[in-house]
């Protein structure tokens, strides 16, 4: 089959965290997806009327499928990822793969945070990136968005940026592709909300939470940039998660509620 190759190129993210039944549980849901579990991942193969073949491979993240806090939201996205994906299979001119990894952070507290980064790849061509985000607060039965872990009348687009200014531009240099440090778009101002939209931060939209830092992934899906700054500039496209950087608790500590950092 023209993809036995594809299956052993599929990079799996390492999972922070894992779980003596995490087998049992993902080929079960394996199942409910309508594919097929390898013994490690859940795959299935798309034809579509131009015989364009599109292998789909996700690594599921078993500790959170069966859990009553995270299970409905994290079952409901691999649905809706796997359909999604699907119908895109059956109607593209050009193979491809679509596949997942995860990630999984404790903490703090009864915080746990499920980072699920999904790689599209029209082969021939550059392939695309996007993180999403799933933090649940499991003591409390709910999941956090970001304004969430702060305290009421505390705006994260106003506190966040100040607690990144040590570790933004460190990041921004290092980012793919090679550039000159502080270059357009690698500058601070693209990477921060402004006057002018939230940049390429996606509102700080896909986040994760340590027992020590706040993770942000910037932009969180791939994005055009149609009003470039300065205006001379071209209009400039950016890939899912080209910036990860890791922002100190203790940066946010007078800002954040108690049970997520906060003093």
């Amino acid at each position: 089959m023209k993809f036995a190759a594809a299956l052993a190129v599929v990079a799996t993210a390492a999972s922070v965290m894992t779980a003596p039944v995490a087998h049992a549980s993902a080929e079960q849901f394996c199942g409910e997806l309508a594919a097929t579990w390898d013994g490690t991942r859940c795959t299935t193969l798309v034809t579509s009327p131009r015989d364009a073949e599109m292998f789909i491979s996700l690594d599921l993240p078993a500790p959170m499928l069966d859990n009553p806090t995270s299970g409905p939201t994290v079952r409901g996205y691999f649905h809706k990822l796997i359909d999604g994906w699907r119908k895109t299979g059956s109607q593209t001119p050009r193979d491809s793969s679509a596949y997942t990894g995860y990630e999984i952070y404790p903490g703090p507290g009864a915080v746990q945070t499920l980072i699920v980064h999904e790689t599209f790849e029209p082969f021939g061509i550059q392939a695309n990136n996007a993180f999403r985000s799933f933090v649940f607060d499991m003591a409390q039965g709910r999941r956090l968005r970001i304004a969430d872990i702060f305290r009421p009348g505390v705006d994260p687009m106003t506190v966040i940026p100040p607690a990144t200014e040590p570790v933004l531009p460190p990041a921004l240099d290092a980012a793919p592709p090679p550039h000159a440090p502080n270059t357009y778009p690698f500058t601070v101002e693209e990477w921060v909300p402004g006057p002018n939209g939230p940049g390429y931060t996606s509102s700080y939209h896909t986040f994760g939470l340590s027992p020590d830092h706040l993770i942000l992934y910037m932009p969180d899906e791939p994005m055009l940039r149609e009003n470039p700054s300065p205006r001379d500039r071209l209009v400039w496209s950016m890939d899912g998660g080209t910036i990860r950087i890791e922002v100190p608790l203790a940066a946010l500590a007078g800002s954040l509620r108690p049970e997520y950092g906060g003093n």
